[in-house]
C-alpha cells in the first residue's frame, strides 16, 4: 500500500520503564531474580484489581472528578509510569538521607538534591537500576532502556506493523528476538555512508561576483 511504501525503513527510539521479553537476560537479575520492572507489573496488576487501594487511591482525588480519574487508570502501567514511581521512591531516599545527614526533619530544598545526587541509587526500580550523575543530577543514561521500533510490512494485511527490533539494556545495544531492522529499500542491508563534503574555501558565489 502506499502508506507502506511511506513508513518502510522508519524507526522509531522509545524510552522504556522497562522490557517485557521471554529471554531470561531481561527477566532475571545477577541473583536469578524476577527484576524490578516485572515486580512493578505485578504489584500494579493487584492493585489495579484491589478494592482496598482503590478505595484509598479515590479518597486523595477530587469528589467531582474520583470516578473520572479512576476509569483512566490503565489496567497497563505503561512505559512512563516505571519511571514516576522511580521518581517518587528516589525523592522519598532523598528526603530520609538528608533529614539523616542534618539531624533533623526540618531540611531544605538545597538538602535534598544534595542527597538526591551524592546518595541515591536504586539497585532494582521499576524502571531499571537508578544512578545518579554527581554533577548533574540527571539520571545516568546507561541505567535507561529504549527499544527502537522499525515500520515494516505486515504480511497478512499488506499494511505497516511497527516491530521492536533492538533493545538498549545496562549500556548494551542488542538484536530484539530474531527481528531484523528493515530500511527504506527494503532490505536489512544499512545503505553505504554518504562520501566526505569537499568545501573550496576559495568559491566565490554568484553575489559576490556580481559586485566585482
Amino acid at each position: 500500500s502506499g502508506v507502506y511504501r511511506l513508513l518502510q525503513g522508519t524507526a522509531i527510539l522509545q524510552i522504556q520503564g522497562g522490557i517485557s521479553d521471554d529471554t531470561a537476560a531481561v527477566k532475571k537479575d545477577p541473583n536469578g531474580d524476577e527484576d524490578g520492572y516485572h515486580k512493578f507489573l505485578q504489584l500494579w496488576s493487584e492493585a489495579f484489581v484491589d478494592e482496598a487501594f482503590q478505595s484509598y487511591v479515590a479518597s486523595k482525588l477530587p469528589d467531582q472528578q474520583q470516578q473520572q480519574l479512576l476509569d483512566a487508570i490503565s489496567p497497563q502501567p505503561g512505559s512512563m509510569r516505571p519511571f514516576m514511581f522511580d521518581a517518587t521512591i528516589a525523592l522519598g531516599r532523598s528526603l530520609c538521607a538528608a533529614e539523616s545527614v542534618n539531624g533533623t526533619e526540618f531540611v531544605t530544598g538545597t538538602d535534598v538534591f544534595d542527597a538526591f545526587r551524592e546518595k541515591v541509587t536504586l539497585s532494582q526500580g521499576a524502571s531499571g537500576m537508578v544512578e545518579i550523575d554527581n554533577e548533574t543530577g540527571s539520571r545516568e543514561y546507561r541505567t535507561v532502556r529504549f527499544v527502537i521500533w522499525n515500520g515494516q510490512q505486515d504480511k497478512d494485511s499488506g499494511g505497516t506493523i511497527f516491530r521492536p527490533v533492538a533493545q538498549y539494556i545496562d549500556g548494551t545495544w542488542n538484536a530484539r528476538g530474531n527481528q531484523s531492522l528493515i530500511y527504506r529499500d527494503g532490505s536489512s542491508q544499512p545503505p553505504a555512508s554518504l562520501g566526505d563534503v569537499s568545501v573550496d574555501y576559495n568559491y566565490l558565489g554568484t553575489t559576490a561576483r556580481s559586485v566585482g
